[in-house]
């Protein structure tokens, strides 16, 4: 409960100043933004794919393939920080708001990962 409560809760704080952050690209900053949230999201979708295909791989038995999603979410998560540039909402705005509980999320989705792999011994994703 001490690592899935403050997931969920900061999953939820995520997407919701997703939804009142736009996200226009103005500046070069943003646009380096924008092509490190499509980096991110393009390996993302490939660190799920040894897991989807080969489940009892070596890759996907081991530490770092077992964790790779989550840790590549850390890219796309920061790409999405340096595209915004304030809230919908007339709150003071800092990337370093969503950037911190982006990292603290993937934090604790990391230590929940973790703990499943050691948890399960060799974990398969079925």
């Amino acid at each position: 409960w001490f690592i899935l409560i403050p997931e969920g809760i900061l999953r939820i704080v995520l997407i919701a100043l997703a939804a009142i952050m736009p996200l226009f690209i103005f500046t070069r900053f943003q646009q380096a933004g924008l092509t490190l949230y499509l980096i991110g999201l393009f390996l993302y979708f490939l660190s799920w794919r040894p897991l989807i295909l080969y489940p009892a791989g070596a890759w996907s038995t081991s530490l770092i393939g077992f964790t790779a999603p989550v840790i590549v979410q850390m890219v796309w998560l920061s790409g999405i920080a340096m595209i915004g540039n304030r809230w919908f909402l007339k709150y003071r705005f800092s990337r370093w708001y969503f950037f911190s509980l982006a990292m603290l999320y993937s934090i604790f989705r990391f230590l929940h990962v973790l703990m499943v792999y050691l948890q399960e011994g060799t974990p398969v994703y079925s």
